[in-house]
């Protein structure tokens, strides 16, 4: 007899993530890989493997009991949206902050949802979609930042967007042409950009910033010198994130420096939240059933919904 299994689409994962304690998950997922754990597997038992379609992921999950295919990029995107969240929960002084999301699509709602869900002293967020189209949050999120007395706004223009704000976060899918157009000077004084876009920071950005924070366990250091005016200093070596979580609020010892958060992925964090989101799609009724392992072809389908 096989197992049932659970396909949760884009707008499920969404749902579903607004339940999950993302944050938790992100801080364990760090803490292993500082540690070196043999097994980056956050959820015994638990694995993901492709599926029959290249755009999704298959999660086996013995430990629950079941099978739940999830879209692939999505669950990428909430995976960074959670270490997004925890980065700047950490990072971020201890005043009411400011925030600037710059990107489109699911990544940038898993991101909202994170934001504002998990940070409690952002007062305002600003999305800006680049050359595309933003979807605006659901009615239940725009609601819930209400209720948080956090204001919601869609600046024209980025410079109006990125004014003195004290957080920049690029979504993943942003390309290098925006990174350009991110000016420190702008922002806040010790403002933390988050680069949760997938590929490498450019090099103009890397040398602006006080320091350089990545997710990586043992982040290799740059030997070379950041020219600031006529005189010259060495290069910020990157710091773990992982490490810092080891002291509380050892973020806030950089109160004042600007902070780029490099996010490169985690091993684990991945498996672990697909779990919790199948976990909570079951709890709820969320996507779709089918009766027998893969059985698309002869299962019976019923909507959980």
């Amino acid at each position: 007899m096989g197992y049932a299994t659970v396909e949760i689409d884009e707008r499920d994962c969404l749902v579903a993530f607004g339940d999950a304690d993302l944050v938790a998950l992100a801080s364990e997922a760090l803490r292993r890989s500082v540690l070196g754990a043999e097994s980056p597997d956050l959820r015994r038992g638990s694995r993901l493997t492709p599926a029959e379609r290249p755009d999704r992921v298959m999660l086996q999950d013995e430990r629950v009991g079941g099978v739940c295919v999830l879209p692939r990029t999505v669950l990428r995107s909430l995976a960074v949206a959670a270490l997004t969240a925890l980065a700047a929960r950490e990072l971020l002084a201890a005043r009411v902050a400011t925030a600037t999301v710059i990107g489109t699509g699911a990544p940038v709602a898993g991101l909202l949802t994170a934001l504002v869900n998990h940070v409690v002293n952002l007062g305002e967020v600003a999305l800006w979609p680049g050359e595309g189209e933003q979807g605006w949050p659901t009615p239940k999120l725009a609601a819930h930042a209400a209720e948080r007395g956090l204001m919601l706004s869609r600046p024209v223009e980025l410079d109006r967007a990125l004014l003195g704000t004290d957080l920049v976060v690029l979504a993943p899918g942003v390309d290098e042409a925006v990174h350009r157009q991110v000016d420190l000077g702008m922002l806040a004084r010790g403002a933390v950009v988050v680069n949760a876009t997938g590929h490498a920071p450019t090099e103009e950005l890397t040398r602006a910033v006080g320091r350089v924070i990545t997710d990586v366990p043992r982040p290799v250091a740059v030997a070379e010198t950041v020219r600031v005016g006529r005189a010259s200093r060495p290069a910020p070596e990157p710091v773990a994130l992982g490490e810092l979580l080891r002291r509380p609020r050892a973020g806030w010892e950089f109160a004042g420096e600007s902070v780029l958060v490099d996010l490169q992925g985690v091993p684990g964090l991945e498996v672990a939240l697909a779990s919790r989101l199948y976990e909570i799609a079951l709890v709820r009724g969320l996507g779709v059933v089918r009766h027998g392992l893969l059985g698309p072809e002869g299962g019976q389908q019923c909507a959980l919904n």
